[in-house]
């Protein structure tokens, strides 16, 4: 059985469960300030469907392409930077795309 706080009532985490939470909130940051820097350069995107799966996978393509840069030459901090902003790219894409999708405007 899990210890609580006799302060909070809330559960009392472990080392490991502490670090996940972070690094799931330093993610979702990240996917949060590219949807924001999206916003910026793009303005409001209200796309139907099928648009949205277009931009998602020309995302996903450049994925592809950093990973295959990444592992075809010798790894570098930059290659393994480029994979990373595309993967972040790919996620805040598919959160916008979400957000047309449950506010009906996809």
């Amino acid at each position: 059985m899990k210890q609580t706080s006799r302060v909070t009532g809330m559960p009392i985490l472990t080392e490991e469960e502490i670090e996940k939470r972070n690094r799931l909130s330093r993610t979702l940051y990240l996917i949060k300030a590219e949807r924001w820097r999206q916003q910026a350069k793009w303005g409001k995107q209200e796309h139907q469907f099928p648009m949205w799966l277009c931009i998602l996978m020309k995302e996903l393509g450049d994925v592809a392409k950093a990973h295959l840069d990444f592992t075809r030459n010798p790894p570098t901090r930059e290659r393994q930077k480029a994979v990373e902003d595309e993967l972040v790219q790919v996620a805040a894409v598919a959160a916008a795309m979400l957000e047309c999708w449950v506010y009906g405007k996809a």
